[in-house]
């Protein structure tokens, strides 16, 4: 068996990005299902795997401009590219389409009822994903570019009030699962992005502008899930590690006070476990309402100052 189709299709991606729009084309999923083989993939997708592998062979062997290798770049480097590049196309998509579905909706909804549908879809994917950057934006990655700068110091960083990075990183994968189901669903009510016979301009550049919406969507996802949080979470363990040595060491070498020694430990370790509900309930909060979710954040961030500052 070729050992391209043994490879996860994450790991495929990453080698080589030219082969993402393969995937885009033929339907795999590279960024939230990207954990599984190219044989496994292609079953999933009722493709025939030897052709499959030939339209990758012909995108490894095309000539193509060359594209920034993220997996070689720091992590903050990596997190302005994704504000920069995907946070903001996604904000300006998400008030394009909406004004854009309802003059097509208001003069095709009648006959093609699929786009009512597909407008509510869409609806709600926007709301998860403004709360999700929000998300993001506020908590996880001013934390991850500050991880980042302590380990290149050497230096130890206050504890996150939501315990492991492990605990955010995995709300954020949950959601782009999320929203990679909702894509899928938009994609098979609109007939793959296929606008029917007659459509007028404004159809047709809904769809062009959905399946644009959905390929930026992937890519973002594929950086977030495939590029950020592997090293993010290789870095947050190290630290723990560096952690747990420095309070061994620091155990060996108490004096007489061992209370005045044992206090700020305590505090960390009742600061992360109600840091932790408060973040969680947080972003149920950021489900409901962003003005909520803001109000939520200021909690999490006085909560942290107190923390920081007990005697």
């Amino acid at each position: 068996m070729n050992v391209a189709s043994e490879k996860t299709v994450r790991e495929l991606a990453l080698e080589n990005p030219a082969t993402t729009r393969v995937f885009e084309k033929l339907g795999i999923d590279y960024c939230c299902g990207g954990k599984r083989s190219l044989e496994e993939a292609c079953n999933t997708a009722k493709l025939n795997i030897d052709e499959v592998l030939e339209s990758l062979e012909k995108a490894w062997e095309a000539p193509s401009a060359v594209q920034k290798d993220w997996q070689l770049e720091p992590i903050s480097e990596v997190i302005t590219h994704i504000k920069e590049t995907h946070h903001k196309y996604t904000r300006e998509e998400i008030g394009r389409l909406g004004p854009l579905f309802a003059k097509v909706c208001s003069v095709h909804g009648e006959n093609h009822p699929e786009l009512i549908q597909i407008r509510g879809l869409f609806q709600d994917l926007a709301n998860e994903l403004s709360a999700h950057l929000m998300k993001e934006e506020m908590v996880l990655f001013p934390f991850l570019i500050r991880m980042e700068a302590a380990v290149t110091r050497k230096e130890s960083i206050a504890p996150a009030p939501f315990g492991s990075v492990q605990n955010p990183i995995s709300m954020m994968e949950y959601e782009h699962d999320s929203a990679g189901s909702v894509l899928r669903a938009i994609r098979e009510a609109a007939n793959g992005y296929s606008a029917p016979d007659g459509a007028c301009v404004s159809y047709q550049t809904l769809y062009h502008a959905l399946a644009a919406f959905e390929t930026d969507l992937h890519q973002h996802i594929h950086l977030e899930n495939n590029v950020l949080f592997p090293p993010a979470l290789a870095m947050d363990r190290a630290l723990k590690v560096q952690h747990d040595g420095n309070q061994s060491h620091c155990r060996h070498r108490r004096t007489d006070s061992p209370a005045s020694h044992d206090r700020p430990p305590r505090t960390w370790r009742l600061g992360s476990a109600v840091g932790a509900s408060l973040y969680r309930a947080g972003c149920r909060i950021f489900s409901r309402t962003s003005r909520l979710a803001v109000v939520s954040l200021h909690v999490r961030h006085a909560f942290i100052v107190c923390a920081a500052n007990a005697p």
